[in-house]
């Protein structure tokens, strides 16, 4: 039963640009180029990048490189998503400034796509709830119809909390 946090990823400063160029306050890894071509920078933000133009491709939807800053809260490796959260940051950046006609569920799917094209063996609770989560809602998900019922998390006299173990979780590697 997952629920949007008020941790994340921001892209901040963003806009079209002739050739990706971002940059990652809290990881310090930069990417800058095209993956076709020459680029400079890190690998694995080239491999999230390469998977989104290759998946939206699929999708015959048009990519126009971006350039801007990525901010995060996040923990990488908590197990809260952050490579769903990375993947769909972009993904949303790429919608506003590529005109995609794409609905939110289209967008969650696609998010899916990008995962599983970088071999990351994920399913699709991350992704709906990225795309299709309320505030202070949780999401009762049925994997197999992509159907779900929100249940609230306003319960008085409960507060909820995000303990961090210390546990790292690394989906590529499961």
């Amino acid at each position: 039963m997952p629920a949007p946090l008020t941790y994340g990823i921001r892209f901040i400063d963003v806009k079209p640009a002739v050739n990706w160029d971002l940059t990652s306050l809290s990881t310090g890894e930069k990417f800058q180029g095209n993956i076709k071509d020459k680029w400079t920078g890190s690998h694995s933000l080239m491999a999230f990048i390469r998977s989104i133009e290759e998946t939206a491709a699929t999708h015959r939807l048009p990519v126009l490189p971006l350039q801007g800053v990525i901010q995060s809260d996040l923990p990488s490796g908590s197990g809260l998503s952050s490579s769903t959260a990375l993947t769909s940051v972009i993904l949303a950046a790429l919608y506003h400034h590529n005109d995609w006609a794409c609905s939110r569920r289209e967008m969650m799917i696609l998010a899916q796509e990008v995962e599983l094209n970088m071999g990351i063996q994920c399913g699709i609770m991350d992704q709906y709830c990225m795309w299709q989560g309320i505030r202070e809602k949780a999401i009762l998900l049925d994997c197999s119809t992509l159907t779900h019922r929100e249940i609230s998390l306003q319960i008085p006299g409960y507060e909820w909390y995000i303990l961090f173990s210390g546990v790292k979780h690394h989906l590529l590697g499961s």
